[in-house]
């Protein structure tokens, strides 16, 4: 479903991303969303994205750009190409929010797909957005597998390790 040319292509306005994303929808398209800041891309990142669009046919990605809550080391547009390079991501934008539900409310995705973390420590944040999604008929799943390394803080290294059978059974909902 990625639009035809350089990876460049795949970095859209999130305008352009809800307009695909409506297209796809009238055409029966199995539309899914990740989220994140994806400061610096590790393994932890590429196996969630990778598992995410094994759920449907389209895979969009929102990133947060800087906002009062959070300032990234890295510039918005080196987090974009990162994500945009990826064979398994179709299309990614940048939005002014930690959260997904602004790109929920937009988008209107059949699936948002967060990392197992979201089950946990941030699991009010997730309870947002499992709100969002229920307004339109979405769901809510998490990624099994490690969430991998974070700069910002240690919280992510605490689920490393985690067995895929471990994770699985923590997907269950």
């Amino acid at each position: 479903m990625s639009p035809p040319g350089g990876y460049r292509s795949k970095i859209v306005s999130l305008e352009d991303m809800a307009r695909i994303s409506r297209e796809a929808q009238t055409k029966g398209i199995r539309r899914i969303l990740c989220h994140g800041k994806f400061e610096v891309m590790h393994p932890g990142h590429t196996r969630h994205l990778e598992w995410a669009s094994r759920q449907g046919e389209i895979l969009f990605v929102t990133l947060a750009d800087n906002c009062p809550d959070w300032t990234s080391q890295v510039p918005v547009e080196t987090r974009l190409e990162n994500i945009a390079a990826l064979s398994m991501v179709d299309y990614v934008a940048k939005v002014p929010c930690l959260d997904a539900t602004g790109s929920v409310a937009i988008l209107r995705p059949d699936i948002l797909v967060r990392g197992v973390e979201y089950r946990t420590f941030r699991r009010q944040l997730a309870e947002r957005e499992k709100a969002e999604l229920a307004k339109h008929g979405g769901q809510l799943v998490f990624s099994p597998g490690s969430a991998g390394y974070s700069l910002t803080g240690g919280d992510d290294r605490a689920f490393s390790g985690r067995g895929e059978r471990q994770a699985s059974l923590l997907n269950l909902i």
